[in-house]
């Protein structure tokens, strides 16, 4: 019964700057398994060799463009629930991008095209090498394993046996046999026939399979051993573009000292694997650098752009600042000014709301006197001659007021101090009825309107005035 078919999607992936993800769709395939293949290996069959265009992607919540970082590999066959795969980081070992302008793409490995294209002849025709020299290999390891079958036989583990018992049709000899109990149990079959069946996963489904830029020297050599990948990965039939990879791998499976006729072939193998594994190192090294110092000239790019439109505004303000000279340049700074003092009325108001209100000495030292300390302040009549209007007085919440006089509530809120200064020719503060709050809010509108400020700790209306007058006096003889 045949395996029902499977869609997968190959996608471009990115993390915008903005948070969001970014997908973008590069192309579905139609997968169905062939007879004794896996999911992964149709997977491999299918995309393997496929050649995708990689594009920077635009991101639909901002906007903004910029080169993916993965590949995503998605089962799409039910639409509405599609499931990720696998994701795999582009510029990487394995998944190099392919480019005869590094520049242009942001990753730490970019493969000049002429690699590539070797790499892409080799892969396709590998298969073919190796049906054509499939019957030949087999023949040459089975009879160097049955020439030394006792040091050969001893690299393969219970698995390998019980793979060879299961393609020949043997039986477990126990529940869970052992590497011994099983060469036991096949001593009686052909060598030749149990040494192909112990290897064939080995070199069929991994070393005949993938090319060799992709075969794992690590993880085969743990779970198949030094000395059976070692011999298959140096006779195994490979196109000829595909050789200078496999002396990479060899490098890495290398046995740790060298006798015999293969010492010189295995001392050449290191120095081949050695150069080209220093060369890779260098390459990957200069292209990280290469990323990282274009990271650095995007950063300082829009530094730069930044620095030129700030540029560009002070030119556009010294234009608007030559074109309305300096006495319009004043008024406007007025403007902005008296717009900051009212900003700043309201939110002393705003905090002293949230303070209890209680009398506070002022910041500033008490009215300045014409004498000595401890000298008695002149009497002054009840109109004082020479005030051009009213007099502004804090602290008053009550009582008879004089008709010169402004009073301004100990709770009085920015717009009643600003209508009290305003027009006034001074401003009294009686320090011991005003608070922070009012004591700031009335220097606040006094500074925007001009009027002179003179604190009290007297009480009396002629004190008040004597107060206003000097105050008044001082900014006329200052002006």
């Amino acid at each position: 019964m045949p395996l029902p078919a499977l869609t997968f999607e190959l996608r471009l992936y990115r993390v915008c700057s903005c948070g969001q993800i970014v997908r973008e769709p590069l192309q579905a395939y139609r997968l169905a398994q062939r007879p004794g293949e896996t999911v992964e290996q149709a997977i491999d069959r299918v995309f393997g060799q496929a050649n995708l265009p990689i594009r920077p992607i635009r991101c639909a919540a901002c906007g903004r463009a910029a080169w993916p970082t993965d590949f995503e590999l998605a089962d799409v066959t039910q639409p509405e629930a599609p499931r990720v795969v696998q994701r795999l980081p582009l510029g990487t070992p394995g998944l190099e991008v392919v480019t005869r302008d590094p520049d242009a793409a942001p990753y730490a490995l970019v493969e000049d095209p002429d690699t590539a294209a070797r790499r892409e002849r080799g892969a396709q025709a590998q298969a073919v090498v190796w049906d054509e020299g499939a019957g030949p290999f087999w023949t040459a390891w089975t009879a160097e394993a049955q020439a030394r079958w006792t040091f050969w036989a001893a690299q393969l583990t219970a698995a390998d046996w019980a793979a060879a018992g299961a393609a020949l049709g043997v039986s477990p000899p126990a529940a869970h046999p052992t590497a011994a109990a099983w060469q036991r149990a096949l001593a009686g079959l052909d060598r030749a026939a149990v040494w192909r069946a112990a290897n064939t996963e080995l070199v069929e489904r991994n070393l005949a399979w993938l090319p060799p830029a992709q075969w794992d020297a690590e993880g085969w050599v743990r779970r198949w051993g030094r000395e059976r990948v070692r011999w298959a990965a140096l006779h195994l039939p490979l196109p000829e573009e595909l050789e200078p990879d496999r002396t990479r791998f060899l490098a890495q499976v290398q046995p740790p000292k060298t006798h015999g006729p293969e010492a010189v072939l295995w001392t050449r193998i290191q120095q081949l694997g050695t150069l080209l594994a220093k060369q890779e190192r260098r390459s990957q090294d200069l292209a990280q650098q290469l990323a990282a110092a274009r990271q650095e000239l995007g950063r300082v790019q829009a530094a730069l752009g930044e620095v030129r439109a700030e540029a560009e505004r002070l030119r556009a303000a010294l234009a608007v600042a030559r074109a309305e000279g300096p006495d319009r340049i004043l008024a406007r700074r007025a403007r902005d000014w008296e717009a900051l003092a009212r900003d700043l009325h309201a939110e002393v108001r705003r905090l002293a709301a949230l303070l209890p209100v209680r009398p506070a000495p002022p910041p500033e030292p008490e009215e300045a006197t014409s004498g000595p300390p401890g000298s008695p302040i002149p009497a002054v009549p009840a109109a004082v001659p020479g005030l051009p209007g009213p007099i502004a007085v804090t602290g008053v919440d009550g009582g008879p007021v004089p008709e010169d006089v402004r009073p301004i509530a100990s709770d009085a809120g920015p717009r009643a101090v600003e209508q009290a200064v305003a027009g006034a020719a001074a401003v009294v503060v009686l320090t011991r009825r005003t608070s922070h709050a009012t004591l700031w809010l009335v220097r606040l509108a006094a500074a925007a309107a001009g009027v002179p400020v003179a604190y009290s700790r007297e009480t009396a209306w002629d004190r008040v005035r004597a107060a206003a007058q000097r105050a008044w006096a001082g900014m006329r003889a200052g002006s």
